[in-house]
C-alpha cells in the first residue's frame, strides 16, 4: 500500500528529492526550551503540543521513581543536536 504526499504537507520532499530541514530528524528546539529544548524538539518534530508532552513525560517521570526518566532526558540532552534555525 502506498501513500503519497501533496507538495505542502510535512511529509512532502523538497525539488532536489532531499527531506524538508523540519524532518531530517530530532533536534533540540531554541523556541520551546525550557532546561534544554528536549521535550520541546520531539514536540515540533512530530506536531504534537510542547505542553501536553512535557506533563505528560513528568507524568511518566515520577511514577517510574525519577531514574529512568532522568536517563532519558540527559541521553536525548547529550545525543539530540542543537536546532540551527
Amino acid at each position: 500500500m502506498t501513500i503519497s504526499t501533496p507538495r505542502n504537507t510535512p511529509g512532502a520532499t523538497a525539488s532536489s528529492g532531499e527531506p524538508e530541514e523540519s524532518l531530517r530528524g530530532l533536534c533540540r528546539s531554541k523556541r520551546h526550551s525550557l532546561i534544554a529544548g528536549v521535550c520541546g524538539g520531539i514536540a515540533d518534530r512530530f506536531g504534537w503540543k510542547v505542553g501536553t508532552l512535557r506533563a505528560l513525560y513528568l507524568c511518566v517521570t515520577v511514577a517510574t521513581a525519577m531514574v529512568p526518566g532522568v536517563f532519558f532526558y540527559v541521553v536525548l540532552w547529550l545525543s539530540l543536536p542543537k536546532q540551527n534555525a
